[in-house]
Order: structure tokens, then C-alpha cells, then sequence
């Protein structure tokens, strides 16, 4: 069980979790890019705070998971620096769950209604994330995920 337990705390205390999730090195032979993509920018999920739609719901613990079809989750043995974003089709741009909320141009006015939400363009993807308003973002996000699988024939 202490061998168990100083295992798990090895791999909880990594370094490399601690790190932004755009710096984190893309080796590909050590896990951890996920956890560190969640540690600092999904934040605590405060779902149960008011009713969301179970279609939107779905797809805001989709989005959290890491469980969406973005380049940067997809195992196409390609460097992370090489997952381009296939939606605005930007060479420099890495399509993670970054890009897909605060940058990319494609959803630039369903960001417009992060100020009715609280949020302004200088909020950062944590406080987004972890906003009192659930339902709002969970609408958002959901309208985000809708668009790009127009767009992309993808879910």
C-alpha cells in the first residue's frame, strides 16, 4: 500500500503539471498534458448551481474531459506544435481548448457575449471556467462544439 501510495503521489506532484498547458514539452512518450491542460484551465466545476439542458451538458463535461474531436486530443502522431487549427486554418495556431474559446477568429461573436456573463477579453481560460453562471457557459460552450461540427463534420 506505501509503495501504492508514494506511486500516486509521484505522479500527482509532478512538475510537469505545474507548468502552462502550451509550455508543457510534447515528448509523447510521458502522460500528463491532459492534466495539466485541466489543472489550469478547467477550474472546479460548479454544475450542480442551477438546470442545464442534458444536450448542453454534455457537451460542457465533454469540453472539461478533453473528450472533444480538437487536433490537440487526437492521436495522429504529430508534434502538439503541429495540430493546427482546422477551422480558421492558422499554421501558428494549435487547436486545444484554449484556442477554441478565446481565440480563434471563427467564434469571435459568440465571445462577444462573455460581457453579458462577467467576462471581458481579459479574462483568462480559469476564470471562464470556473464562472458562477454554469448554465451561460455551458450554452456557450455547447454553441462553440454545434458550429465547429457544422463546419467540420465533426462531433
Amino acid at each position: 500500500m506505501f509503495t501504492l501510495e508514494e506511486r500516486l503521489k509521484e505522479d500527482w506532484l509532478s512538475p510537469r503539471l505545474l507548468i502552462l498547458p502550451r509550455e508543457f514539452v510534447s515528448d509523447g512518450g510521458k502522460p500528463g498534458a491532459k492534466m495539466c491542460r485541466h489543472t489550469h484551465w478547467m477550474g472546479m466545476p460548479q454544475h450542480d448551481a442551477s438546470y442545464i439542458p442534458m444536450s448542453v451538458y454534455t457537451s460542457l463535461l465533454r469540453f472539461r474531459l478533453g473528450a472533444w474531436a480538437l487536433e490537440v486530443n487526437r492521436p495522429n502522431g504529430r508534434l502538439r506544435e503541429q495540430r493546427w487549427c482546422r477551422v480558421c486554418n492558422n499554421a501558428d495556431s494549435v487547436e486545444d481548448e484554449y484556442h477554441v474559446v478565446m481565440e480563434c477568429p471563427a467564434y469571435t461573436e459568440m465571445r462577444a457575449g462573455f460581457a453579458d456573463l462577467g467576462m471581458g477579453q481579459s479574462s483568462n481560460m480559469l476564470q471562464i471556467m470556473s464562472m458562477q453562471d454554469q448554465l451561460g457557459l455551458a450554452q456557450f460552450i455547447h454553441s462553440i462544439r454545434m458550429r465547429c461540427s457544422l463546419n467540420m463534420g465533426r462531433t
